[in-house]
Formats: structure tokens, sequence, C-alpha cells
């Protein structure tokens, strides 16, 4: 059996998929996911989230981001809206709303020069 050794592709700062930054930090409302902080990035709600923006996408180029987003442990939970996101079959996710809940969703996106092309696909939700 012969093994074929793939090289991955380079995405935010620099890593590689399954390697590099991970980024973590509190949010709700409108966030902003800068991409050059990392491949993986975790987001545990202080409130709903009403709509998603990207930075640090560069021109004519594609990049991917994985998101955890993560119910409070305690007390009120939170949903979310994706506006602008193309999800599979056209169907933005509902966030789970237990205590500490986690939902993974990965963002392509796809910057043509001039437009930010933005897609979703959810990973996992309720995830334990």
């Amino acid at each position: 059996m012969t093994q074929t050794v793939v090289n991955v592709p380079a995405v935010a700062a620099g890593g590689k998929m399954g390697e590099g930054d991970f980024f973590s930090t509190t949010a709700g409302g409108n966030i902003t996911i800068d991409l050059s902080n990392g491949y993986y990035q975790r987001i545990t709600l202080n409130a709903a989230i009403t709509d998603v923006a990207f930075s640090a996408v560069p021109a004519d180029e594609g990049r991917s981001v994985v998101v955890d987003f993560i119910q409070p442990s305690s007390g009120t939970t939170y949903g979310a809206s994706f506006p602008g996101i193309k999800f599979d079959s056209g169907i933005a996710p509902t966030l789970s709303t237990g205590n500490s809940d986690i939902d993974r969703i990965a963002f392509d996106l796809v910057n043509d020069g001039s437009t930010t092309t933005e897609y979703g696909h959810v990973l996992g939700l309720d995830m334990q």
C-alpha cells in the first residue's frame, strides 16, 4: 500500500488547516470575525448575534475559518441571525439553546477583488 502525502493550503494567519492560532473572545450583537486571528475561533455569546461580518479577507483569494459559538454556562442563552451568508440548502442554522452548548460553523469566504461572498456550513450543533 502506498501512502500519499498532500500539502494542505495555507489559511488565515499563515497556518495550515488543523494547525496554527486559536482565538477566543466574548461577543454578541453585530460581530466581526477577523481572519487574521486564526483558523479556529471561539465566541462565547453575551447577547444574540444580529449580524456577522468578516475582516482581513485578502483580495482575490478564498479563506476559511471555523467558529465555535458557545452559550453562557448559566442564565440566558442567545440566538443568532446570519444575514447575507449563504448556507447549505439556503437555511441558516438555529443555534442550540442549552447552557454551555457549542455550535461549530465553518465559513468560506471568496473575495474576487471587489466583493466577498460568504458561505456557511454547519459542522455540528449542540456538540457535547
